[in-house]
């Protein structure tokens, strides 16, 4: 059998270990290097630091602090379970017009109330972009955006781990048992303009939601993906199996979740705003210009 050359992500496939999903991928992601990795003078200048941020330009002239990665031809997405269609919170369950309205006016009142945080305020003086959208899918509320990451790691942590019924918190798997995790990895250049690449990246279908005033998106490394109601996320689906002992390792890794999961001063916020009914004029107002409606 022809082995499958590695300036291509693996095909569809299960592996047997964290550690053989860890060892593909990664050698996919040298392989994009590889010309300059030979060349020693060259290797410090394109391996990016780790855990920083780049700040980028976006095609309106604000900034996004985008998260460093080896490369970013693809993100990705973890999962403890599989699921036939993979949707967005505000489709998963049937909902009427009403019933997505009424979550869409929950994030304008999220993005309302941010708007009037000092940090929040500060980050717009300084030209950096604030992506309210993918702040309110990170806190919980519904929203039409995917979850997605450039970082193999975090999305590892929410295929081995499981978040608690209140939605605070994760912990790591605890039976004596084999468990089986899937990773998404979707092709970022199979969803940008063709004709440039990098800006769409930031701007189009697939957006960096990187750095933001709130620590939780920038430590996930987190990009989003914006679907259409009856749109699912497509892209290569791997399954690997690990036990508790990986998961537990995985989870320590990121300071007991902490590092990506913790409670901050907006969180129980979005908590209360993610069940009201009751919305204030500038919500609303932002809601009907926003998604171009009108009261009758």
């Amino acid at each position: 059998m022809k082995e499958t050359p590695w300036c291509y992500m693996p095909p569809e496939m299960h592996f047997e270990s964290v550690r053989d999903l860890c060892d593909a991928f990664w050698k996919f992601q040298l392989s994009r290097l590889q010309d300059e990795l030979n060349n020693p003078q060259m290797a410090d200048y394109f391996l990016p630091p780790a855990n920083k941020f780049e700040k980028v330009r976006n095609k309106y002239g604000k900034y996004i602090l985008l998260p460093t990665a080896i490369d970013n031809s693809y993100v990705f997405r973890g999962q403890t379970k599989f699921f036939d269609r993979c949707l967005p919170t505000l489709y998963r369950e049937e909902k009427t017009e009403e019933e997505i309205l009424i979550e869409r006016l929950r994030c304008c009142e999220f993005e309302v109330y941010l708007k009037q945080l000092p940090q929040v305020e500060d980050f717009e003086k300084r030209n950096f972009s604030i992506d309210y959208v993918g702040l309110s899918q990170h806190y919980g509320l519904k929203t039409d955006v995917i979850d997605l990451t450039n970082s193999l790691d975090v999305a590892l942590f929410f295929a081995t781990c499981n978040m608690s019924k209140d939605g605070k918190s994760f912990s790591p798997q605890e039976e004596d048992k084999d468990y089986i995790g899937y990773i998404y990895a979707i092709h970022t250049e199979e969803m940008t303009e063709r004709d440039n690449q990098l800006k769409s990246l930031f701007d189009g279908k697939i957006s960096a939601i990187g750095m933001q005033p709130f620590y939780r998106p920038g430590n996930q490394r987190g990009f989003g993906m914006h679907l259409e109601k009856g749109e699912t996320l497509t892209g290569l689906l791997y399954s690997f199996s690990y036990t508790k002992e990986d998961s537990k390792r995985i989870y320590e890794s990121f300071k007991n979740g902490n590092e990506l999961w913790h409670e901050d001063e907006i969180s129980s916020t979005a908590r209360d705003i993610a069940t009201t009914k009751i919305f204030s004029y500038e919500a609303m107002n932002l809601c009907m210009k926003r998604y171009r409606l009108r009261l009758t």
